[in-house]
């Protein structure tokens, strides 16, 4: 009885309203709750190292070498950076939470105002990812369906602007959770829709399209230039694909949990809200350290580019190292580059047979032009000879004819 009135008190006392979302104070988890907290503990303290040092890697890779700095690398380091934030400041701060928690000591003066903080710029760094994917969604659409657009439009320039954009509506949108939360989560889901409606609509047309391509790729309707140019952006449309993948996983957790707790937060008991919270809210977290992982899983020059800046080698080096530690992922890379090779080959096979059975039709139809002119050469020349012929013998009978004539006259004479 005791318990709960304190429970009552701390809920109604002003700054602390995310222990009224999760039921009540933290003070008699059980020990399952307690481990389940304890694990997101030992998750984010091994991870958050990890994800400073793969994203500012991608930072730095992505900025100092010039065979990556594509449009969709551009964007990926953009969401590099505030991956990078959120190991340097929110996986500190939530591993200092959990353990403050896990100490039972939950003043309201200092524990709220260390979850406020926590939570409200796991806000600001989420919400500005899930905008930089729209941002990767829209590049990858217009640079697969609208090539000619994207190659006008989408600059460099452009990108960083769309970024730093990115970061102002996410500080925005901030704002009302400082006045009205009711009003915050009403702004913040009511925006959560188009993007991911957005997402959705960019990824399937793109999938569509990509099908397409590949349909006039293998009818040979491509010049060479415009299949390398494809297969380059099919490749990075895995990545993105992959990253927007794993950032639904990351993130369906913490919006199913939120979900939940609003809605049937009566009938959960505090240990499983709080169990459930800080898992998905972990989930969230750990995306950042998912995505660089997918960066050098996925793609090799990034690989290769690591390695050349933690080691100082130079590209060649770089590449022999990456070769000798990933064996594996370089047989597969040279699997898929074999059967891409082959693929061009039989292509190019199959260019040159239709080049030659163009040659031997033309040639055919030469062959035919000069027997027809030939034939009408040969008629000509019989017509030619048959007038001859007929002047000729006109000729011989008008001469037959005066020799007649003539010797009537002699006659009579």
């Amino acid at each position: 009885m005791n318990s709960s009135t304190s429970s009552e008190t701390a809920v109604s006392r002003p700054g602390c309203e995310f222990y009224a979302f999760l039921g009540g104070k933290p003070d008699l988890l059980s020990a399952a709750t307690k481990a389940t907290l304890l694990s997101t503990v030992v998750v984010n303290s091994v991870t958050f190292p990890f994800t400073i040092l793969l994203n500012i890697l991608v930072v730095i890779v992505v900025k100092t070498k010039a065979r990556l700095q594509s449009k969709s690398n551009l964007l990926l380091a953009c969401l590099a950076v505030t991956d990078v934030l959120v190991g340097i400041i929110v996986q500190p701060l939530n591993v200092a939470t959990v353990i403050t928690m896990l100490q039972d000591d939950t003043a309201d003066a200092e524990y709220c105002w260390l979850q406020k903080l926590t939570q409200g710029l796991a806000q600001v760094f989420c919400r500005t990812s899930i905008i930089h994917l729209v941002l990767i969604s829209g590049e990858r659409y217009l640079a697969i369906n609208h090539p000619y657009v994207h190659s006008d439009f989408v600059t460099g320039v452009r990108v960083l602007i769309a970024s730093a954009t990115a970061w102002i509506l996410s500080a925005l949108l901030q704002i009302p959770a400082f006045f009205n939360k009711r009003l915050f989560f009403f702004i913040n889901n009511s925006l959560l829709l188009p993007y991911v409606a957005l997402i959705i609509f960019c990824q399937g047309a793109v999938y569509r399209e990509t099908r397409r391509h590949e349909k006039l790729i293998a009818a040979q309707h491509f010049s060479v230039e415009a299949k390398e140019r494809f297969l380059k952006d099919k490749k990075a449309l895995k990545v993105t694909t992959l990253v927007m993948f794993a950032a639904v996983f990351g993130y369906i957790p913490i919006f199913v949990v939120r979900v939940v707790l609003l809605s049937f937060r009566q009938h959960i008991s505090v240990n499983v809200a709080y169990g459930c919270f800080w898992f998905a809210f972990s989930s969230v977290l750990i995306n950042s350290f998912v995505n660089s992982v997918i960066y050098a899983v996925r793609i090799r020059a990034f690989r290769v580019a690591f390695i050349g800046v933690l080691f100082r080698k130079n590209h060649m080096e770089a590449e022999r190292i990456e070769m000798q530690v990933f064996p594996k992922g370089n047989s597969l890379e040279q699997q898929q580059q074999q059967q891409q090779q082959q693929q061009q080959q039989q292509l190019d096979q199959q260019e040159q047979q239709d080049l030659h059975d163009q040659v031997d039709r033309r040639e055919q139809e030469d062959r035919q032009d000069q027997q027809d002119q030939q034939e009408h050469q040969e008629q000509h020349d019989r017509r030619l000879s048959k007038e001859q012929q007929d002047l000729h013998d006109q000729l011989d009978q008008q001469d037959q004819q005066d020799l007649e004539d003539q010797r009537d006259q002699q006659n009579r004479q």
